[in-house]
């Protein structure tokens, strides 16, 4: 991602658009070796704390409603696959989840929360092992990306339950593929064609 922005800042485009990425702390060092840097418009995607011009969306409120959504349908042993680290753009979903759980009465239990190195099938699959591997394993689980949800499928699969007859599961993205795989995904849309949209619109009129 550095080699990329300060690529495009030294052939001088007009403005460049940020996904998921940290401008303050990573990219903008990189923008400062070139020659028109404090001029650039930058348009922060999916990033919140960032000091510039962004578009969010309601990370917090996406973990609060797919873990509700779990706790209506009767679970209260809820598992979360979430990334190791804690980014901006992970921490409020992992804060919705809590908060969903406190506020049903549900205490957080950090042996429910496995934490894995990624956001892809592997890292899905690896994160769904340990819960199944717990003594008292979750009833439902509540992947923060979809991606990790697909691996969770899979490691549900592999170990011979179901969904959601055995376990349960929720997600957050709503990727095109969480409307045909089988069993369907239920999860938290997050509207990244509207983000786009009025990221370009923010970013046209800075320029």
């Amino acid at each position: 991602a550095l080699r990329d922005v300060a690529r495009l800042a030294a052939k001088q485009v007009d403005g460049i658009l940020v996904a998921s990425h940290d401008v303050d702390q990573i990219l903008k060092p990189a923008l400062n070796k070139t020659r028109h840097a404090d001029e650039l418009p930058i348009v922060s995607i999916d990033w919140p704390g960032y000091s510039g011009y962004s578009v969010l969306v309601d990370l917090q409120m996406a973990g609060y409603q797919a873990t509700r959504h779990l706790i209506e349908h009767g679970h209260r042993r809820i598992g979360m696959v979430t990334f190791a680290v804690d980014a901006q753009n992970v921490t409020p979903v992992n804060t919705g989840y809590q908060l969903a759980l406190e506020e049903h009465g549900l205490a957080p239990d950090t042996n429910l929360v496995a934490r894995v190195p990624g956001f892809g099938i592997a890292a899905g699959m690896e994160g769904a092992r340990m819960l199944l591997g717990l003594k008292s394993p979750p009833t439902a689980i509540f992947a923060i990306a979809d991606m990790l949800a697909l691996g969770v499928i899979q490691a549900v699969k592999a170990a011979g339950l179901r969904i959601p007859a055995d376990i349960a599961l929720a997600s957050f993205n709503d990727i095109p593929t969480a409307a045909v795989i089988d069993p369907s995904l239920t999860t938290v849309a997050a509207p990244t064609v509207q983000m786009g949209h009025r990221a370009m619109e923010m970013l046209q009129t800075l320029i």
